[in-house]
Order: C-alpha cells, then sequence, then structure tokens
C-alpha cells in the first residue's frame, strides 16, 4: 500500500500513516527465532519498504502522533531483523537528525537505543552510532537546560538516559571520552533531585554506570568527570534526604551517594560534611541526627537497606 500510494504521488499523511501501522503490525507480530545463517521471512519485506519508512519520517515530522507511530514501526522492524540490515545506519541515522531538528519528541531517543542494542555489535559502525548521538545531544540539552527544563520534559529526559546507558553499555570506552561527556555528567547531576521516578531512575542509573567505570574499571576520565561534579552531587542527594524530594524516591540517589563517598574516600567524605552543613539544625532535625546521617552515610559497611531507611525517616521530619 504505502509503495502504491508513494508511486502515483498521491501520498499523503493519512494515508502514509495508515500504511506505517500496517506494516508495524507484521513486524510487531513476528515472534520466529531464524539462525543467522538461514535466510529471514521478512528480511525481503523490510527492504521493500525502507525507503517508503525513511520517506514515512520526513513526512510526518509535523505531528507528534504520527512519529510516535513511524518510530513505533521502525522499532519492531528492526528489532525483527536488525542484524541483519547494518547497510541501512547511516540512512536511518541521517533520517533521524532530520526528523529530530523538527519533532524533538522522545519516540526519536527510544529509537536510537534500539538502533544502538541492534548495531553496537558491528565494528564499522561504531563511528556512524557516535555521530548519531551527537548530533541528539546539542538538541536535547537545549530542551533540558532551559527554564524548568527536566520537570517539563520527563520522558525526554528518561529516554535519552536510557540512551546514554546503552553507548555506556555497548560503546563505554568512546563515549566516555567523548567532549559531550561532561554535560551529561552535570544533567544527570541536576537530575538526581528530580520528582518524576522513571526520569530520576534513569540519570541515575546513567550515573552509576560512570561510576562503576571509574572504580571497577579503573576509569581515569570516568573519575575525573566525577570528581568535577562530586560536591554538587552530594549537594543535590542531601538536599533530597532533606526534604527536597518525597521519600518515596530516595532509594537510588541515596544509594549512588553512598557508592560515590566510598569511591572518593576522604575526599568524598569532605565533600559529605560540607554538605552536612546546609541541614537547618533545631527547626526539623537535631545535631545528633545530622552526624548519625554522615555517619551513615560514610561507612561502606551499612546495608543499604538499612541507609536508604534511615534517610527516608530524616526526610519525614521535613514533612
Amino acid at each position: 500500500a504505502v509503495v502504491s500510494t508513494q508511486s502515483t504521488g498521491k501520498a499523503t499523511e493519512k494515508t502514509v500513516v495508515r500504511d506505517v501501522d500496517c506494516i508495524s503490525s507484521i513486524f510487531r507480530g513476528y515472534k520466529g527465532d531464524v539462525a543467522p545463517s538461514d535466510p529471514h521471512p521478512l528480511l525481503e519485506l523490510f527492504r521493500g519498504v525502507w525507503p517508503h519508512l525513511l520517506s514515512a519520517m520526513s513526512l510526518c515530522a509535523r505531528s507528534v502522533n504520527d512519529t510516535e507511530r513511524v518510530c513505533r514501526c521502525i522499532r519492531y522492524a528492526l528489532r525483527a531483523v536488525g542484524q541483519r540490515v547494518p547497510d541501512v545506519l547511516d540512512s536511518l541515522a541521517a533520517g533521524l537528525i532530520q526528523l529530530y531538528t523538527v519533532q524533538a519528541h522522545s519516540c526519536v531517543l527510544y529509537l536510537s537505543s534500539v538502533i544502538v542494542d541492534e548495531f553496537s555489535s558491528h565494528p564499522t559502525l561504531t563511528d556512524g552510532l557516535l555521530g548519531l548521538f551527537s548530533a541528539m545531544g546539542p538538541k536535547t540539552f537545549e530542551i533540558l537546560s532551559a527554564q524548568h527544563g527536566l520537570e517539563r520534559n520527563p520522558d525526554t529526559v528518561d529516554d535519552f538516559f536510557r540512551l546514554c546507558c546503552r553507548y555506556m553499555q555497548h560503546l563505554g570506552p568512546r563515549i566516555v571520552n567523548s567532549g559531550i561527556m561532561d554535560t551529561l555528567v552535570e544533567i544527570g547531576t541536576m537530575c538526581l533531585t528530580l520528582q518524576n521516578k522513571e526520569a530520576q531512575g534513569s540519570a541515575v542509573k546513567f550515573l552509576d554506570m560512570v561510576l562503576q567505570r571509574a572504580t571497577h574499571e579503573g576509569c581515569d576520565t570516568s573519575k575525573e568527570l566525577l570528581r568535577r561534579r562530586g560536591q554538587q552531587m552530594v549537594n543535590h542527594v542531601v538536599l533530597g534526604i532533606s526534604g527536597g524530594i518525597p521519600g518515596v524516591l530516595l532509594k537510588d540517589p541515596v544509594i549512588f551517594l553512598h557508592d560515590l563517598v566510598a569511591a572518593f574516600g576522604e575526599e568524598g567524605k569532605a565533600w559529605l560534611r560540607y554538605s552536612m552543613g546546609t541541614i537547618p539544625i533545631g527547626v526539623y532535625v537535631t545535631q545528633a541526627q545530622v552526624e548519625e546521617l554522615y555517619t551513615k552515610v560514610s561507612s561502606p559497611a551499612i546495608p543499604t537497606f538499612d541507609l536508604v531507611v534511615f534517610c527516608k525517616e530524616i526526610n519525614r521530619c521535613f514533612s
């Protein structure tokens, strides 16, 4: 159907999206498990519709709903046959970059995560994948750095940091040493007190992956990135503990804080001691409670469950 409307020059956004939904249902419904050496039953279909899916991205760029439907279709298609079509990366990346400049919707970021999953095992595609990430970054930073940008765009925060985690997982050494990394850590730091569970969780997971590279893989670049923002990170989590965010959102930031302080030793304890000085004494909590909080956070041996429970107790004092 897509071919016929395109070839007669009568394609409209409505008819193209209808056809995209039909194609999407085919790829979504495929549950086969084909060996890499065997022919894939949907490969010919993919090759046939691919040029028209690229055209659909451009045609539907002005509509958020239609953009989501096109991206969903491509996502299902790549999940079905992605390992067999590495040659589509260049055209797909170019189309997504163009689409994102017009319609900076989080579904484009989500689709980009699927692309990294499917194509990162091909060494010849690494530069193309990094180019895609570099092109998405500035527009995303512009959105999230605007006034109240994090609070107003939780889906973008969530999908962007999920994408960052995919790059850390598959192309960690390259992304850590890229020029974009400092900004990622900066925005991730601001998300430590973001009052959206999914968005905050994705950002903290990314920061934790950076920390794991520093501590378990001995990555000096990762450690320096964290050191540069260390005091700010600790400040944000301590602010969250002292009433800045609801207790239900404390678990991930508190565990990250504990690991961060442990990783930096005396330097981490100094960050923590400074932040504790910002907690108002006598209004909501006592000096003894603040000292106990410092002791627990700075103790590597404390079970994280007990630490989180205690931090939630402190948080309730500020309610």
